[in-house]
């Protein structure tokens, strides 16, 4: 039998990696203050995850302020016409 069929079949989380989540599912959150807590309270992203980007896939229409996650400059600017703030 070859090794790869020998061996045991595990998962593996993968520890550091940069997550990167589309503007489309952070407009769907009700929350005025966005934050790594409150992706994962929404289940967004799991407890494992230790960095964060959020690029612009579609238009935003509300006031948001981001905090402690890194975004691309379209979502940047996004944000920022809409009067919300990169913190």
């Amino acid at each position: 039998m070859p090794i790869q069929r020998r061996l045991p079949k595990r998962g593996f989380v993968s520890f550091g990696k940069v997550l990167r989540i589309r503007s489309s599912s952070i407009i769907k959150i009700d929350e005025e203050l966005i934050n790594k807590e409150i992706l994962v309270k929404c289940k967004l992203i799991s407890n494992y995850i230790e960095k964060v980007k959020i690029y612009k896939n579609s238009e935003i229409d509300k006031k948001m302020t981001i905090s402690g996650i890194r975004v691309s400059k379209g979502f940047k600017s996004a944000v920022e016409i809409n009067g919300g703030s990169i913190l």
